[in-house]
């Protein structure tokens, strides 16, 4: 474990029941590492974490590609341009579902709690408003990726609106909030990408057989060993341990001493939590903060979908 100095320690502790665990979401290997964690007795432990996807409201068409084949050219969003979503809950879901959904947008979650895909209206018996709500329900610790979807590990994203923005009172009481930071190294001629950052082209709407593409295409298309790089913040140093101040964490990020961030967005003002851990996570890692969030992703990904679309239509024209 890593301090805010960035002295290692080890500590023989793992995350319990309520405990939230913030962190970054590269791919579906950072997923089995939470789900089944190794000990220092080398036995697999698990400690059997609830993963909590960020359900918004859909995106507007004039905005956002997603699903609706709108985007082109000249209306995908760009780092000024991109609204974000409104924040509906969190859904708990289970290890396999959240595996078949890496690389996906919580425009494609919202499938997940929808009572019908016609009208879109959200279940509010799968969804939960607060973070407080589910972690005194679930069994174990709940896991929360700020920023929305995947990424490639080199930057981190611009945190989803409202995501860890219902605590409002910083450091927190009664749970241990656990920051991690996953890093892969970038690939080369030999080893592919371990990351997972974008879901298969070939299916523009639901998982298909995801990951399995990326899962035989990629990690296991090698013999070459693999290294992930997991940083973990040490709990006396995390937004739960009482020597806690927010008010230094977050003059750090503004004052350019740390990594510089951009200034919260419309909403995100009182969102205390969210930017501590977001400077937290950026001091881990040792990346930069980009302005591009997972709205930004969902128009490039329904670009995409449209071009490949087209290329497939002029093909068979072509072929008559």
């Amino acid at each position: 474990m890593t301090d805010r100095r960035g002295a290692q320690q080890k500590v023989n502790v793992t995350p319990k029941q309520g405990d939230l665990v913030v962190c970054n979401w590269t791919g579906i290997v950072d997923v089995l590492y939470l789900a089944f964690r190794l000990t220092h007795s080398h036995l697999i432990h698990r400690f059997n974490p609830t993963f909590l996807l960020p359900i918004h409201e859909p995106l507007s068409s004039t905005t956002s590609g997603s699903g609706s084949g709108s985007a082109t050219p000249t209306n995908l969003p760009s780092i000024s341009q991109s609204p974000q979503a409104n924040f509906i809950g969190y859904a708990p879901v289970s290890l396999l579902t959240l595996l078949r959904w890496t690389g996906y947008t919580p425009s494609s979650f919202r499938n997940l709690v929808t009572i019908s895909s016609t009208t879109g209206q959200v279940d509010p018996r799968k969804v939960f408003p607060s973070l407080d709500s589910v972690r005194k329900v679930v069994p174990g610790p709940v896991v929360v990726f700020p920023e929305g979807t995947t990424s490639n590990g080199r930057a981190l994203l611009r945190f989803a609106e409202g995501v860890l923005g219902d605590v409002k009172s910083v450091p927190v009481r009664g749970y241990t909030v656990w920051v991690m930071f996953f890093k892969h190294p970038p690939p080369s001629s030999f080893s592919p990408t371990a990351t997972h950052s974008t879901p298969p082209t070939a299916t523009s709407s639901g998982t298909g057989i995801n990951p399995l593409p990326h899962l035989f295409g990629g990690v296991l298309k090698t013999l070459i060993p693999r290294t992930m790089s997991v940083r973990i913040l040490h709990p006396h140093s995390a937004p739960s341990s009482g020597d806690f101040l927010p008010s230094e964490t977050l003059a750090l990020s503004s004052s350019g001493s740390a990594t510089k961030t951009k200034p919260p967005s419309h909403g995100m003002e009182e969102n205390v939590l969210g930017e501590c851990c977001k400077t937290l996570l950026l001091q881990l890692g040792r990346v930069k903060s980009v302005g591009l969030g997972w709205e930004d992703k969902d128009g490039f990904l329904g670009f995409v979908r449209e071009r490949r679309t087209g290329s497939v239509a002029q093909g068979r024209k072509k072929d008559k």
